[in-house]
């Protein structure tokens, strides 16, 4: 009997010895998978209350083991929450644990840039203060700086200028601290950043200056500004125009005058291929045009194809329906256009041939008309809405035409006329809607010799050198 025990001991005791390290092992794998799915939990409750601003429950967390640098998704950190929604106090704390002041999430937007854009002063030095790159950029490539400077926040950019931000920092477009400024409007702060050494002739991508931008927005206290810092009044952009150029085309005449009184030169025609005649009439102003012949501006009249234009239309009277198309060329300088047409009666129209004084026969015709005409167009008004309304007349070479009558050997009359016309257009520059009048008299009974003219043009520029003002894309 005690032998029996002893062996069930002794075996017992085998077991024990053989499987407990394994035993151990199965235990501290699940103690630390509990660990790791703590950690997630913590994490993810620091995102959580970083968001919110509780310090208490960030303070607990970060104690408990939560990871001052964990993200979402996109990679935003608790610090980064913290810094956008100004919570000085949250920021302090992360800062002091050890969040990463200079991680990006997905759009580059650090913790710093956040706060700048805020105009958060504070966080925006406790982070210089702690390291954070002042010279980092979003995903515009634009920096902290660039961001005050265009949404004017003036202690801001002086601050960051103290602690020697990059002033020529440019961002994806070109645009620095300088130009950001100058298209805001925002005088002081352009002042402090050209008295510290900012680059008053400096261009973007395009070739613009801060004075472009300036007169861009018929800023005469900028213009003034940048003039009195030797900025080139006649530095011209990579599209060809130059500032007093583009305040021409926006209509801006106060800055034009001060361009010019300063010793700007106004070219005949810029290298954008436009008369100083032609930008001024797009700004719609026809105070412009009378100051550039105040000036002796001289007039040209060097021909360039602008537009190409086509253009469906029905022409129309109480008793006649034609429809078709016409192609043409319009020259802005000129303000005129070439066009070609042909346009056929939609249905066969019943008229009356002429046989004697008493006898008339009547026929069913069919009959197409080619056109080639020339149009003058006067600039009338710019809508609200960005529409254009202009006024155009014309002359026109018409030869109308028609087969042999339907049943009958005898063909149709050919018409050779010169048709007078007019009209309004008015519309975008991609599309424009035409309504006019035309007095073509075919000489046939019984049709009417008013017509009505109903179409839409859809136009393609030509031009290589665009008339495009600068745009902050990410402001």
């Amino acid at each position: 009997m005690i032998d029996f025990v002893f062996r069930r001991f002794f075996f017992l005791l085998v077991i024990i010895i053989t499987y407990t390290p394994v035993i151990a092992q199965v235990q501290d794998s699940i103690i630390s998978s509990q660990k790791d799915m703590n950690v997630d939990e913590l994490n993810k409750k620091l995102l959580d209350a970083a968001y919110m601003g509780n310090d208490a429950s960030v303070l607990k967390l970060l104690e408990a083991g939560a990871d001052p640098n964990t993200s979402m998704w996109n990679g935003i950190t608790p610090l980064m929450f913290a810094a956008d929604n100004e919570f000085l106090k949250t920021v302090k704390i992360l800062v002091l644990n050890g969040a990463d002041v200079n991680k990006k999430p997905e759009n580059q937007v650090t913790a710093l840039v956040s706060a700048a854009l805020n105009n958060n002063m504070d966080i925006v030095e406790l982070l210089i203060r702690h390291g954070a790159d002042i010279n980092d950029t979003d995903s515009y490539g634009v920096s902290s700086l660039i961001y005050a400077a265009a949404y004017n926040y003036y202690s801001l950019c002086d601050m960051l200028l103290y602690y020697e931000g990059n002033i020529e920092i440019q961002d994806n477009k070109g645009t620095n601290a300088v130009m950001a400024a100058a298209l805001g409007g925002n005088y002081e702060i352009v002042k402090l950043l050209l008295d510290n050494g900012a680059q008053v002739n400096q261009t973007d991508h395009e070739g613009n200056t801060s004075l472009i931008m300036a007169a861009q927005n018929g800023d005469t206290g900028l213009i003034n500004l940048f003039l009195s810092y030797h900025a080139d009044p006649d530095y011209v952009n990579n599209y060809g125009l130059s500032a007093t150029s583009i305040a021409i085309k926006n209509g801006h005449l106060d800055a034009v005058r001060m361009l010019v009184n300063y010793g700007a030169e106004i070219s005949t025609q810029d290298k954008s291929g436009f008369t100083a005649y032609a930008l001024a009439k797009k700004s719609g102003k026809r105070e412009m045009k009378k100051y550039l012949s105040s000036i002796k501006v001289k007039k040209t009249f060097r021909p360039t194809i602008d537009r190409l234009f086509l253009s469906p239309c029905f022409k129309l009277n109480t008793s006649d329906l034609y429809f078709g198309s016409e192609v043409g060329i319009i020259d802005e300088n000129l303000e005129t256009g070439i066009q070609f047409g042909f346009f056929s009666r939609t249905f066969p129209k019943r008229i009356l041939i002429k046989s004697d004084e008493n006898i008339f026969y009547q026929y069913w015709e069919k009959r197409s008309n080619l056109e080639l005409g020339i149009n003058k167009y006067l600039h009338l008004s710019n809508l609200a809405s960005g529409a254009s309304v202009d006024f155009y007349a014309f002359g026109k070479f018409v030869y109308s035409f028609g087969g042999k009558y339907p049943g009958s050997d005898k063909k149709a009359k050919s018409v050779t006329k010169i048709v007078p016309g007019f009209g309004i257009c008015w519309g975008y520059e991609l599309f424009k809607f035409n309504v006019g009048y035309e007095f073509f008299n075919t000489g046939i009974k019984p049709i009417n010799s008013h017509w009505i003219n109903l179409g839409v043009s859809v136009n393609l520029n030509l031009h290589k050198k665009e008339l495009r003002d600068k745009v902050l894309e990410w402001y």
